[in-house]
């Protein structure tokens, strides 16, 4: 939604588990599928904010398990509880 309609969805690799792909790889891909649209290619300086509007928590926590231990163990804290 935020790159509009020549956002190359095709262009994105098929990893399942995102935590095997090499910080370069997924920089490349991001640049790949935006380069055309109209907000231009992805930068994470200018775009990375609001994208994260855009993640699907669940999602994110199902292909990253880090991710997933991160939001189970930011759970667990009790509201209002300072470390």
């Amino acid at each position: 939604r935020h790159y509009g309609n020549k956002f190359n969805l095709n262009a994105l690799p098929k990893h399942t588990n995102l935590e095997e792909v090499s910080k370069k790889e997924v920089i490349d891909a991001l640049e790949a599928v935006t380069k055309r649209t109209q907000k231009g290619r992805y930068r994470k300086i200018k775009h990375a904010s609001k994208l994260l509007e855009f993640l699907d928590a669940k999602t994110v926590q199902e292909r990253c398990s880090h991710c997933k231990r991160l939001f189970e163990t930011l759970n667990r804290i009790p509201t209002g509880a300072h470390p």
